[in-house]
């Protein structure tokens, strides 16, 4: 399991988490989308193995295989989706 999670502005060596991502989930997906920094830190909670990809890699592999291209960016969009409606959610009950 891994703990996504941002610096906490009022405790330092307390970050805030914002997910925890299970076996066979991905994360760092923002990458695709554009060069921005990143906006979370991923810290494994149990030991872990994972598969990584470079980015340049992948897009050409897109170039190449435009329909595995197509399929990686719906699932992509669905994870973010589910990911922000989540979001949605968790801040709408903190605020009541």
């Amino acid at each position: 399991m891994v703990e996504i999670a941002v610096a906490n502005p009022v405790k330092s060596d307390e970050p805030i988490s914002l997910a925890k991502v299970s076996s066979h989930e991905v994360f760092g997906e923002f990458c695709l989308f554009d060069d921005s920094p990143r906006s979370a830190t991923a810290r494994t909670i149990v030991k872990s193995r994972f598969l990584t990809f470079k980015k340049a890699a992948v897009l050409s592999l897109f170039d190449q295989k435009p329909r595995i291209g197509m399929i990686v960016m719906k699932n992509s969009g669905s994870i973010l989706c589910s990911r922000l409606r989540d979001t949605d959610i968790n801040l709408r009950n903190s605020l009541l």
